[in-house]
C-alpha cells in the first residue's frame, strides 16, 4: 500500500470531514448526557465510529514532516503517532 501525501487534496477533504464529525460529537455528547437528547441514532453513531477508526488507519499511512523533512518510513510514522 502506498503512503498518502499529507498535502494531498483528498487528504485535506478527509481531514475536513473528520473535523466536522468531531464538532458534531462535541455538541451531541453533552446534549445526550445533560438533556437526554439524541441528535444521532445508533446507526449514525456506528458509522461515525467506523469513520474515525478508518481515520486512524489513514493517519498511520500518511507521510509526515519532522523538522522540515518528509518521513516515508512506516515505523517512524507509527512512532510519531504513538
Amino acid at each position: 500500500m502506498r503512503l498518502i501525501s499529507q498535502d494531498s487534496y483528498l487528504k485535506e477533504i478527509w481531514d475536513l470531514i473528520i473535523v466536522l464529525l468531531t464538532i458534531l460529537i462535541a455538541i451531541e455528547i453533552p446534549l445526550r448526557l445533560t438533556l437526554n437528547y439524541n441528535i444521532a441514532n445508533i446507526y449514525i453513531e456506528v458509522i461515525i465510529t467506523i469513520i474515525l477508526f478508518i481515520d486512524i488507519i489513514i493517519n498511520f499511512n500518511t507521510q509526515t514532516y519532522s523538522k522540515g523533512i518528509i518521513i516515508k518510513n512506516r515505523k517512524q510514522i507509527a512512532k510519531n503517532y504513538l
